[in-house]
Formats: structure tokens, sequence, C-alpha cells
């Protein structure tokens, strides 16, 4: 009883209620940077505000379908699909007369002629022996006037008697004649091969037999001849050119003026170009070319196959990350603190984020004028291209579509917590 009372004294209950000196001030001391490290983390951790909405991926450059010049057979594909071409690349060669590595070596050569330099034109090089079909013919007007230039320059023909320009002439004529008589043997076999060419494809066609490579064996046969009757009309040509040559020259008297020289040099300009023109038209007729930086795409094809006239045989999707443009629309209630130039995280539907990473673009373009269901049209580019945070390259699919965060601004989260005292 006696103890009951002394803890229940005052003194002994004031001792008991007051806590300790040293618990006081460490602990107020405590509190204090307790405090002192929460604000600060309250403000230093930021968190964006955003707006969300879904996404769809266009192009802004549509893609290039290719089609076929004219009806024929496929010769070469020299590309396979989903390769990277470039503009201006041949990607598939239609059979002719004419040999594609050629024509491409002769193209090559006329790219590189400064036209408006004489010597160029009259020193340049070409090979007669080239098998470029129907172009030979302009190639050997262009060798011909190349030749007549050369003895103008050179005072060739003022140096000749008129005994040796009459037989010079005479030459000619017998080459012509012998060109001739040449040529038309090689007409005669060109029709007979013609018409077994012709032959076994109807058979190959009706099913009536199934190996192709007779019908490439008459072909190549065919081709050849082809080029035996073009060599002897470039040859007759040739002769016929150097016979007016010789007969002007007969007719006027052995000084060679400038102005017939200039004369000269103007037309082989002219041939030069003449040349030039075939070439491309070559070009345009047989070839199907990429006229855009991309990836191309393959229909099925195959090299033989025959081709109609305007047949899609490609697809080049333009290759350049800029191209790619993403549109959204959002709720007028949405879009008022969206702006231009704000980051823009996109999670694709077909390319999960969790396990490709996200796609970071930039908001370029907010339209003004609101669309008939109260919403605003706003456009997203990638000027990286679809390549995520994690380093990967995504496939650029048709209609591709996400979930897109737009990142309005980065708030403090002191000022989210004060905003809602």
């Amino acid at each position: 009883m006696t103890d009951d009372i002394d803890i229940r004294s005052e003194e002994v209950q004031e001792l008991l209620g007051t806590p300790p000196h040293w618990l006081v001030r460490w602990g107020l001391l405590f509190a204090l940077v307790l405090i002192i490290i929460t604000v600060w983390l309250l403000y230093w951790i930021t968190f964006p505000e955003t707006v969300t909405s879904v996404i769809r991926i266009k192009r802004e450059d549509p893609e290039i379908e290719l089609i076929t010049p004219r009806s024929g057979h496929i010769s070469n594909i020299l590309v396979r699909s989903e390769d990277t071409v470039v503009a201006g690349q041949t990607l598939i060669v239609l059979k002719s007369p004419a040999d594609f590595n050629d024509i491409h070596d002769l193209d090559d050569k006329l790219g590189w002629v400064n036209v408006d330099n004489d010597s160029s034109l009259v020193n340049l090089d070409l090979l007669s022996d080239l098998d470029i079909g129907l172009v030979k013919e302009q190639l050997y007007a262009f060798k011909a006037k190349q030749v007549e230039v050369r003895n103008l320059q050179e005072g060739r023909l003022s140096q000749m008697s008129i005994d040796d320009i009459k037989r010079e002439i005479r030459q000619e004529e017998r080459e012509i004649s012998d060109e001739r008589l040449r040529k038309e043997l090689l007409t005669n076999e060109l029709i007979t091969l013609t018409d077994a060419y012709n032959r076994e494809l109807n058979l190959f066609k009706s099913g009536r037999i199934g190996d192709y490579n007779r019908v490439r064996e008459k072909e190549a046969s065919k081709l050849q001849y082809e080029r035996y009757v073009l060599e002897a009309e470039s040859s007759i040509k040739a002769s016929e050119a150097n016979i007016n040559l010789l007969r002007r020259q007969l007719a006027t008297t052995a000084t060679i003026s400038e102005a017939s020289k200039q004369k000269a040099m103007d037309d082989l300009r002219t041939e030069f170009e003449n040349l030039r023109a075939a070439v491309d038209d070559w070009r345009r007729r047989n070839l199907v070319v990429s006229t855009i930086d991309g990836v191309v795409i393959l229909d099925d094809v195959q090299e033989t196959n025959y081709v109609e006239s305007e047949d899609r045989l490609a697809v080049v999707i333009p290759a350049s990350p800029s191209s790619l443009i993403g549109k959204t629309e959002l709720k007028l209630n949405e879009s008022g603190q969206v702006a231009e130039g704000q980051k823009v995280i996109v999670d694709f539907y077909s390319f999960p984020a969790q396990q490709y990473g996200a796609v970071e673009g930039v908001v370029t373009v907010k339209s003004k004028i609101p669309t008939k269901d109260d919403t605003l049209p706003i456009e997203i580019r990638f000027p990286k291209g679809l390549v995520t945070n994690t380093g990967r390259s995504l496939e650029v699919g048709q209609d591709m579509a996400g979930d897109m965060t737009i990142i309005i601004e980065e708030k403090r989260l002191i000022s989210w917590l004060l905003q809602r005292l």
C-alpha cells in the first residue's frame, strides 16, 4: 500500500512524464532534417504531365509501283525482294536484241562526255562491235560523222586528187554491193530462224513440249542473226555516208573552208545527241528502274516470264525515316496544352514496348481548325526513324498503330502537391 502511494506521488509522476533532455534536443533536430530532406526531394523529383491517344503511322511519300514499259519476256532480275535500292537503279531488264551490259557501258561513256568540247566529241572512242540492237544505227551514224570531221580537220580530202576520190567512191560502192548481198542472205536465214523460234514457242505454250531450253536455243540463234543484219545495215550506212562526203568534195574546190569544218562539227554534235536519245529511248522501253531510294518488294515474277505492258512488277517503299508521319486526333479539352516540339512516346501494338522498347517522336503539327467531330488533328514525326529506346529498329508495316503519350511538361512533385492544397 505504501509502495502504491509512493509511485503515484507528484514527484514520481513528474519524473516519469518528463522526457530526457537529450531525446528532446536530438529528436527535434532529426525531425527538422527529415522535413528538409522531404522538401528537397519533393522539389527535385519530377513527373511528366501527359496526354494519351491512339496514333497511326502513315507515309508522307507514297510507295511507288513499278510497271513494265512494254510487253515481252523478262531477261534479268537484278535485285531480290526486300533489297535496298537507290533512285535510278535498274531492277529488271526485258529481253531485246541488245545486250544490257553493252548498253550500260555505252550510256556510261556518253554520260562523261562534255558536249561543248569539240575535242571530246572528235576523240570519243566507242567500240563498233557493241551488241546494242537498233541503237547501233545511231552509233554508226555518229562514228561516220566523226570520220568526216577528222578528215576535214586533218585536210586529208583536200590533199586527194580527183582520181583518188573517184577510186575511193568506187571502192565504197563495191563494199555496199557486197554488204547488201550479205544482208539479203542473212535476212533470209533470219526469217527461217524466226519461224523456227515461233514454232517452238507455240509448242511450249500449248504444253506439247516441256523443255524451255529448246525455245531459248532457237531464240539465241534468232537474236544472233538479228545482230548480223544490223551490222550489215550499219556498214552500208557508214559507206553511204562516206560516199556522200567524197562526192561533196568532188563537186567543190580542194580548199576546205572553216565554215565547212564548223558545219561538220555541228553535225557531229547533233549525231551525238541522237545517239544519246536512242540510248535513253532503249532504256525507257526495256528497263524497270527505281525512281526513289527505298526497299523494293518484288511481285511474283521470275526470269523468262512473259509480262504484258503496264503489268506491275514491284513496289518500292521509301526508305527515308523523315517520310514517316504519325497522325492522331485529340479532344478539344485535351489539346490545349499540346504544342509543337513536345516529345512523344509511342508503344506500337505489333511491337510491345515491354519486349521491344518504346519509340520517341516529336509533335510537328498542331492544327488550328477542329474537325466536325470536335477533335484537333495532330501530326508526329520520328527524326531517328522507328528506333526504340533499346536500340531496336522496327520494321515499318502498313497502317501501324499504337498508344501514344505526349509529354506536356516535366512538373515538380512539390508544385503538384501545392496545387492540391
